[in-house]
């Protein structure tokens, strides 16, 4: 591994010799720059749902608004928990409390949440990686079910790897 490493810049020249180390080369750079995106996109929805639930928290009269929101939208992007195992025990235990109006608030929090995620991921990932939002929810479920969490959120990846694959070998006529 090590003088793969030292041999790099030698290894890469000799593959752009090839059309077929041009079209590998073309694959990588496109499939790094979709992952950056994903990430990108999958972060504003972290960083949209930590808001929503900071807030949340804040107007709940949580001492802890600013670990609690943040972490809440973490327990978010896991699909297996989801918001609903942190935000909906709390909207009931303030129910229980008495204070109707905050335990709404969390409720209300909750539905904010869910809309961020299960309506407007679809369409922000695939906006963001140039995929359709069917084939986006598609990739992520069957990457779920194969892989479980990596595979839930690296599905889309998958699909866009396996779609340039496609691109290039009919784009050479099979690499040559």
């Amino acid at each position: 591994t090590f003088f793969l490493i030292l041999d790099y810049e030698r290894i890469r020249e000799n593959m752009l010799q090839s059309e077929l180390g041009r079209n590998i080369c073309r694959m990588v750079t496109t499939c790094k720059g979709t992952l950056r995106t994903y990430v990108k996109a999958q972060g504003l929805i972290l960083v949209l749902d930590g808001l929503v639930c900071t807030v949340a928290f804040y107007i709940a009269g949580q001492p802890y608004f600013l670990v609690l929101g943040p972490l809440a939208a973490v327990v978010d992007a896991l699909p297996v928990l989801g918001i609903g195992m942190i935000l909906l025990p709390y909207a009931l235990y303030l129910l229980l409390s008495g204070s109707v109006g905050k335990a709404l608030n969390m409720v209300l929090a909750y539905v904010c949440c869910v809309v961020i995620r299960q309506i407007t991921e679809p369409k922000m990932i695939g906006n963001q990686i140039g995929m359709r939002p069917i084939y986006t929810i598609m990739s992520m479920y069957v990457g779920f079910r194969l892989f479980g969490i990596v595979g839930f959120l690296l599905g889309p990846v998958g699909v866009l790897l396996v779609r340039q694959v496609v691109e290039a070998f009919n784009n050479t006529e099979g690499f040559a």
